[in-house]
């Protein structure tokens, strides 16, 4: 089972992002073997995110949004560990 697809940008990403994840999610899904329906999409942005994206990712649970600093807090804490 696939649990996650994402990408990371420099750029402000937008709603036309995770719609594109959904998409490789369906190819995915159909063609691989892997069943990747449920599959989280991951959207990491050092820009940060416009407010129809922000809106539609709060309002769904297989949409992820990562800043920087999230990823930099899990990196310290599995450091710690």
């Amino acid at each position: 089972t696939l649990t996650a697809i994402g990408e990371a940008k420099l750029r402000q990403l937008n709603m036309s992002d995770p719609s594109r994840l959904e998409a490789i999610r369906e190819q995915l899904d159909a063609t691989s073997g892997l069943p990747a329906r449920d599959a989280k999409l991951l959207l990491a942005s050092e820009s940060g995110f416009d407010k129809r994206l922000r809106g539609a990712a709060s309002s769904r649970d297989d949409v992820i949004l990562l800043t920087v600093e999230d990823i930099l807090s899990a990196v310290r804490r599995a450091r710690v560990r």
